[in-house]
This record gives structure tokens, C-alpha cells and sequence, in this order.
């Protein structure tokens, strides 16, 4: 187990050692410009509503969105200036030296979120989480938000993760990879969840959000130190759009489903049968460091994290 655990942590360092040559290497954009960097999940909807919507502008400022499979390499080279990224990611980039700071927060675990899950492949006999061990189990990343809560669910179950085999396969590929047969499962969240459903490549095998804790942070907006520091007109800009475009999508689910088909491409008939997490801007340090005790058990921290650092008020 000892050496298992060694090995993922080398994958999750080697992951953010690149993280941080792509700050070198990739070209800063023009100061004026300011782009916001997000993944194909529904946690991002907020920004998609304040985009359309014109919460942006009416707060004056007019950002371009754009879909990134790296946000926080992004950020750190200034390819984007604020992106969203899951707190595994965020807190193993600070344990490796980025200096990324929290300007608001996205997503929340809940018990009833039905935002994520795992799915299994159809003709896979998968009934309970013991039924992992010996599968091969397709995750976006090694050491990222959906790999470690299914690690951390499955140990809570009592089960052996170290005999279930994990993959990294690209979101918007899932469903492919599931039908090819090539994985027995997929951790994946919505809509791509419910496009794989909906083919018939698979069935969920749990919302294991149920059993995680409540309250932990799933995403949060992250800019570098230096950005927030000399931008904090736009953070609190930013801020204000979000909280309003949050609003929105508890008040308006229907066009904020229409608002998430701007940006991510899904059929209309998946986009209305998705669910999508808790959303709160609002985010506190004790919330943020349930992670540490999480990620230091799964050896993907050096040392627990003071998160108490990494917020930033404009």
C-alpha cells in the first residue's frame, strides 16, 4: 500500500512539475484582456449565466470564457487571469510552489448532489463498492477532485483501493472509453453523466457524494498573488457577477440550462435532465482545510497546507 501510495504521489508531483513549466512556457496575454478558464462540468454555470445573462458587463467587465483542460497551468502562465479548479488541485499546485490565491468560491459537496458519480459499464456486475477491487476505473486525472473522493468513498466502504486500477481518461471521452470496454467504470460528473445514461453505455453505480462530508468545497476561483493584487476592481467585479449569476440558476433552472449549452456542447435533451452541485461564492478557510487531513492521507500533500494564506479579499 506504502508503495502504491508513493507512486500516485510521484504521478500528482510530476502532474504539477508541469503545471509549473507551463507558466514558463506558455505566452502571457495583453493586460487588458481578461479570460476566465473552465472545465466541461455544470459546477461552472454561474459564470455561463453572468456571461449571457450580462451580469459581467453590468459590473464592468467583459470576460471571455474559455474551455481549458489545464486551468491552473493557465492561470499561473496568465493564459487566463481567473479560473476555476477543484481544492486537490489548488492546494497540491501551492504544496509545489504556484502562488495562486482563492478570490471566491464555486461548488460545495451536499449529501443530495447528484452532480457526480460513478457509472459502470453496462454488463459490468458492480452492485457494491467491494465490487471495485480488481477493476480498471477511468478518472479526468490522478490526484484530482474525482479520483480522490472515490478513493476516499471506497476506503470508507472498507474497500482495498489499492487493488482497483485507475485510468486517466479525458471527460468528453468517457462515454466512448465506457461502450469501447477498455474500463469497467468512470467517475464523471454532469452533463456528461447523463449523456452516458442516456446512451445506454452505462448505469450509476453510486452518487457517492451521499457519503461524503458535507459542506467541503468541490471548486473554487482562483487568480495568482500578484493578478488579484493589482486587479481588485475586477475580483470584486468578478465576485459580484458571480454571486448574482448563482442566483440566477437557483431561480431560473431552465435558462441557466440553455446558458450551460453556450459553452458546453451536450444535446438539449441531456441539458434538461441535468442536476448541477451546490453553488455558494461564499467559502471559508476551515472549509477549504478539510482537504488537508484528506490529500495528507492519500499522500498527495508534503504537509498539511495554511489555507488561511491562500484567500484574497479585494
Amino acid at each position: 500500500m506504502k508503495r502504491l501510495s508513493m507512486r500516485w504521489r510521484t504521478w500528482a508531483r510530476a502532474w504539477v512539475v508541469l503545471l509549473v513549466a507551463a507558466s514558463i512556457a506558455c505566452p502571457a496575454v495583453a493586460a487588458d484582456d481578461l479570460i476566465v478558464g473552465f472545465t466541461g462540468m455544470g459546477d461552472y454555470a454561474p459564470i455561463f449565466v453572468a456571461k449571457q445573462q450580462g451580469m459581467f458587463k453590468a459590473q464592468g467587465i467583459d470576460p471571455s470564457l474559455k474551455m481549458m483542460s489545464q486551468v491552473a497551468s493557465a492561470v499561473a502562465s496568465n493564459s487566463a487571469q481567473i479560473g476555476g479548479v477543484t481544492p486537490t488541485v489548488l492546494l497540491q499546485a501551492i504544496d509545489s510552489g504556484l502562488d495562486l490565491v482563492v478570490i471566491a468560491g464555486g461548488s460545495q459537496t451536499t449529501h443530495a448532489d447528484r452532480s457526480f458519480g460513478v457509472v459502470v459499464r453496462t454488463g459490468r456486475e458492480i452492485r457494491q463498492p467491494k465490487d471495485f477491487e480488481g477493476k480498471t476505473v477511468g478518472v479526468q486525472a490522478i490526484g484530482a477532485f474525482l479520483q480522490v473522493t472515490f478513493r476516499k468513498w471506497l476506503q470508507d466502504k472498507g474497500v482495498d483501493s489499492s487493488k482497483v486500477h485507475f485510468v486517466e481518461v479525458k471527460i468528453p471521452q468517457m462515454n466512448d472509453v465506457l461502450k469501447g470496454g477498455s474500463v469497467d467504470a468512470v467517475v464523471v460528473p454532469n452533463p456528461f453523466m447523463q449523456r452516458i445514461v442516456d446512451s445506454g453505455n452505462g448505469f450509476v453505480g453510486a452518487y457517492y457524494s451521499a457519503d461524503l462530508p458535507e459542506g467541503m468545497p468541490a471548486m473554487v476561483y482562483v487568480s495568482t498573488r500578484a493578478w488579484a493584487a493589482s486587479h481588485r476592481k475586477e475580483v470584486a467585479a468578478f465576485r459580484a457577477a458571480l454571486a448574482q449569476g448563482i442566483a440566477f440558476t437557483q431561480s431560473r433552472p431552465d435558462a441557466t440550462r440553455a446558458d450551460i449549452g453556450e459553452f458546453i456542447k451536450v444535446p438539449a435533451a441531456v441539458l434538461a435532465k441535468i442536476q448541477w452541485a451546490q453553488l455558494n461564492a461564499q467559502i471559508t478557510p476551515a472549509q477549504l482545510g478539510m482537504w488537508n487531513s484528506i490529500l495528507t492521507d492519500q499522500h498527495l500533500l508534503r504537509a498539511p497546507i495554511d489555507v488561511s494564506k491562500l484567500f484574497f479579499t479585494p
